[in-house]
């Protein structure tokens, strides 16, 4: 279970800065370093640096609330800048930003600007909606139609298979890769961890070697959220 992000009101700005790179780092998949550790933290650069990503990237980020997957059912869905906004409790012109401390306009942050309990709390709120896919490969074979077409699945068929590091997953499918390659059968992760519909046995139908695999698809509970 993620851990709330803290309140920003009377509270450090190492503190508050920890959590936020944290989560960062978390979303894009990595420790965040920054490229300068001597950084300037009151600068606008500084801020407008974390704000921009989020209004760049939040549109690679699948929108968990409507989706995971379009109507459809095709693709993933994936935030809008719009729906982002709505989700994270920000205003729908972007982030705030003030010169007074008392009253507010919107965008990226920008020289001579006020750094205030507002940003900490929009960032939060940016980062809460945000959840990025995971992908955990169960087992995989090296198949083909004419030596070894059939690989046993009934080992993955119970209860708590799709259930990946306390948190149960929401797809499988079985992936081809090399010359075999793309989704050749998926299905839903019911709330017990079991691959619904998940057939006993998958048989190859290329006379080739491909390798293929069993994976669950899942969204990783982060650190602050």
């Amino acid at each position: 279970m993620s851990i709330p992000f803290t309140y920003p009101s009377g509270k450090t700005w190492q503190l508050l800065l920890t959590e936020l790179r944290t989560a960062y780092g978390e979303r894009i998949g990595r420790e965040y370093v920054p490229a300068n550790r001597r950084v300037n933290v009151q600068s606008a650069q500084y801020w407008a640096g974390f704000q921009g990503w989020m209004e760049r990237s939040c549109t690679g980020f699948i929108d968990i609330k409507n989706g995971p997957f379009t109507e459809i059912g095709n693709n993933f869905l994936y935030f809008t800048l719009a729906e982002w906004r709505k989700q994270s409790g920000l205003h729908k012109d972007g982030f705030r930003r003030s010169t007074s401390g008392v009253s507010f306009l919107y965008g990226l942050m920008q020289y001579g600007d006020a750094i205030g309990y507002w940003i900490f709390e929009d960032l939060q709120k940016g980062f809460h909606v945000l959840s990025p896919k995971h992908t955990k490969v169960l087992a995989t074979k090296i198949t083909s139609a004419d030596l070894d077409p059939n690989w046993d699945l009934t080992p993955y068929q119970g209860n708590g298979i799709g259930v990946i590091d306390g948190h149960v997953a929401f797809w499988w499918a079985i992936q081809g890769r090399g010359m075999a390659y793309g989704v050749e059968n998926s299905g839903e992760v019911n709330e017990n961890g079991k691959l619904v519909d998940l057939p006993g046995q998958y048989t190859a139908d290329t006379y080739y070697a491909g390798e293929v695999s069993l994976e669950v698809w899942y969204f990783g509970i982060n650190t602050y959220a």
